[in-house]
Parts: structure tokens; C-alpha cells; sequence
């Protein structure tokens, strides 16, 4: 992250929904309009499409970009949320299809 210039790093250390990341509650506060927050993967930052969707929402409501290196998205231009839509649908996908195999013991 400090080769992207990265400022500031907010780990979250639990797996959990959204409503009980403290960290990501924190970065989200933090930002200011002009930021950048850069992820490892959209699958860090969200847990479903419809969370997804609504952060990338109130960060561009904060003039503040998002670029998830995994992914290779970059949210400030219409392709980028376009292809970040697509991607956290898959991600959710994924995510579903894991939580499935587990409780079948799969």
C-alpha cells in the first residue's frame, strides 16, 4: 500500500456483515472528499452487491474514488462502476456458493 501512496490503512480482522466491521466503519467516516480508498479486493469491502453498491454510492456522494487491486477496478470513471457492479455480483456469488458447500459439508 505505501507504493500506491497510500496514507492511511484500515485492516478489518473479523469476518462479518457489514453492520459489525468497526474498521470499515472508521475508514468510512474518515474519508474526506478527495480521497481515494484502494481495496485488496471488493470482497473486502463489501459482503453483498446490494452493501457493495450502496458504498461505492456514499463514497461517490463524497466526491472519493475507490480502486480495488484485485479486480482492477478504478470507480471514477463510468466503466469502472460499470465492471465493479458486474464484479461484486460475482463476488456475492462466490460468496454464496462457499456458505452453501460449508453447510453441506462439501
Amino acid at each position: 500500500m505505501a507504493e500506491l501512496g497510500v496514507e492511511r490503512v484500515f485492516i478489518e480482522k473479523i469476518s462479518s456483515n457489514n453492520a459489525n466491521r468497526r474498521e470499515s466503519k472508521r475508514m468510512l467516516d474518515h474519508i474526506r472528499e478527495g480521497d481515494m480508498v484502494v481495496v485488496a479486493g471488493i470482497s473486502r469491502l463489501a459482503r453483498s452487491t446490494r452493501d457493495l453498491l450502496t458504498i461505492v454510492d456514499n463514497l461517490s456522494h463524497k466526491n472519493v474514488g475507490l480502486v480495488s487491486l484485485k479486480e482492477n477496478i478504478d470507480t471514477t470513471g463510468p466503466r469502472g462502476r460499470f465492471i465493479l457492479a458486474i464484479f461484486g455480483a460475482l463476488a456475492e456469488l462466490e460468496r454464496a456458493n462457499i456458505q452453501s458447500r460449508q453447510r453441506g459439508g462439501d
